[in-house]
């Protein structure tokens, strides 16, 4: 029954096994290629211009007239901002810990110790506001200590916030890495300040306070939790931050504050933030305030905030002003005056401005191709433009030469020091003119700009190329010959940081990304394309 005559059962079966052999082979030798031969990967289209990633030759802008009654949404401008990524793994030489809590701390034998320097006019106390949100603060912070610029710093570490009604509205959050790197600081070390606010992110919160101090059983624990945290980490004071406040709370925070004075030890400093414009305020008591306070810091900023009409951060006369009125009050001695250094971004389409660090401002002007420059009114920087959908953008910000303007008028009325808000947000050109010592004499070194600390990222996807290294930026100041204030100012080529290039999204299909060994380095390729729909 199976005899086949004609033996082409014999000859099918011969021919099949060839095929399958044939088949069998080359499928060998594919897979031994593969494990001998790097793959091959396609074609990207990587390369790319500077002008394509850092923007077109400048020009200059014309203020239009700001209108303010359009309700459009700006959703995809600020989703732009929001969504800007950093990369500071190339930044780290030493790793952060988190923030720990309170209890989580342990005791410190060797910190920092309190300001042991006598600080007079030629010798100002230079402070920065550090922030534990902003990873900028952080790199700011270390190249400062580094460069010996800072006598305090500033830290915003307890959080008054409504936390439950039965707990209490005090979190305190410690960095670890601000002592790592105020421990290589040279002699004598700068002095750390615990910062109290009441900030939320969303502005600031009165009844927060209110329970904190107003409810006994709150108050003497935030007291405890105060004066324990100074003393554990060795800290050179505390910085009382409450803004917004009701007039009828001034009488409980001064109890509160004289009740904190009397807590704390001897050698502590207890400072506090007020409003800028508060000397012309005599319903603030300014006067019982600096009673108690070893230092009252003068936050004169904002003369244009988020909710008001586009304007000036900080026009020369009203900083100016705003020194006077609080010199008519309290000592020169006792005054810290606060510098700003960030800006704000308005359009006809947003009911607020969104806040801007000065790479920011830089990377819109530079995003538009326009040359920022100073207000010869206001003497602080603006531009502004319009897009295509004639949306109206209106940029006002703080940089060096407008803190060069103020601190020196500040240093010549004899305060006792500059602080600078915020690490992190700041024009690095600053740092050229000023350090632990004072102001130097020449301004010329702000010609030459740094844009700031982030990475910026464009494009989409998981393969990643540099299409752009730092560059410098270059700035025309208008010095006056006798005061050497800086009356004039237009940015001729903006700054640029590390442009990152993201590559590789593509709507149906997958890319995959295989670890090449235990050196770290990582090998991506995209291995196929997938035709079926919802992929």
């Amino acid at each position: 029954m199976f005899l086949d005559p004609t033996g082409r059962r014999r000859r099918n079966v011969r021919l099949g096994a060839w095929v399958l052999g044939t088949i069998t082979i080359a499928a060998g030798i594919f897979v031994f290629t593969g494990l001998i031969i790097p793959p091959l990967l396609p074609v990207l289209p990587l390369r790319q211009t500077a002008a394509d990633s850092l923007g077109r030759a400048p020009r200059v802008g014309i203020r239009p007239q700001f209108q303010r009654d359009q309700k459009i949404s700006v959703a995809a401008e600020r989703e732009r901002i929001a969504a800007r990524e950093k990369l500071f793994e190339q930044l780290k030489q030493h790793p952060a810990p988190p923030a720990r809590r309170l209890e989580q701390m342990g005791s410190r034998r060797s910190a920092t110790t309190a300001p042991t320097r006598r600080h007079a006019p030629s010798d100002p106390i230079v402070a920065g506001f550090y922030v534990n949100w902003d990873d900028n603060s952080r790199v700011s912070l270390k190249e400062n200590l580094l460069h010996n610029n800072l006598d305090w710093i500033v830290a915003e570490w307890g959080l008054v916030r409504k936390r439950g009604r039965d707990s209490l509205p005090l979190l305190i959050q410690v960095k670890d890495s601000v002592f790592y790197y105020q421990s290589l600081e040279r002699d004598p070390q700068p002095g750390i300040f615990l910062m109290l606010t009441n900030a939320t992110g969303d502005g600031f919160d009165p009844g927060a306070v209110r329970t904190l101090i107003g409810r006994p059983s709150f108050r003497r624990r935030a007291l405890k939790v105060i004066v324990d945290t100074v003393v554990a980490l060795n800290l050179a004071g505390v910085t009382i931050d409450f803004e917004e406040l009701p007039s009828t709370m001034h009488p409980m925070l001064l109890s509160f504050m004289r009740e904190l004075r009397a807590a704390l030890p001897k050698e502590k400093l207890i400072t506090q933030a007020v409003p800028g414009d508060v000397g012309g305020d005599r319903s603030f008591p300014l006067e019982a305030y600096a009673a108690i306070n070893d230092r009252i810091f003068l936050m004169d900023y904002d003369e244009n905030d988020p909710s008001d009409d586009p304007g000036p951060i900080a026009s020369q006369h009203w900083f100016e002003n705003n020194i006077e009125t609080a010199l008519r009050r309290i000592p020169a001695r006792k005054l810290i005056v606060g510098v700003g250094q960030y800006g704000y971004q308005w359009t006809d389409t947003a009911e607020s401005a969104t806040e801007l660090t000065f790479q920011d401002a830089m990377q819109l002007a530079r995003d538009e191709s326009l040359q920022p420059s100073m207000d010869h009114a206001a003497l602080n920087p603006t531009f502004n433009w319009d897009d295509k959908d004639s949306v109206t953008t209106i940029v006002w910000y703080l940089d060096a030469p407008t803190a060069w303007n103020e601190i020196r008028y500040a240093l010549r009325r004899g305060v006792a020091g500059v602080g600078i808000w915020r690490l992190g947000a700041e024009d690095p050109s600053l740092w050229n003119v000023l350090h632990r010592d004072g102001l130097i004499a020449d301004p010329a070194p702000m010609d030459t700009m740094r844009i700031g600390y982030d990475v910026s990222f464009i494009g989409t996807g998981e393969i990643l190329r540099m299409v752009a290294e730092p560059t410098l930026g270059e700035r025309t100041m208008t010095v006056d010959s006798v005061t050497k204030a800086v009356t004039g100012e237009v940015v001729t080529q903006t700054p640029s940081t590390y442009v990152i290039r993201r590559y590789g999204r593509r709507k149906h299909a997958v890319a995959f990304t295989f670890d090449d060994g235990p050196d770290g380095k990582w090998t991506p390729m995209i291995l196929d394309t997938l035709e079926s729909r919802g992929v």
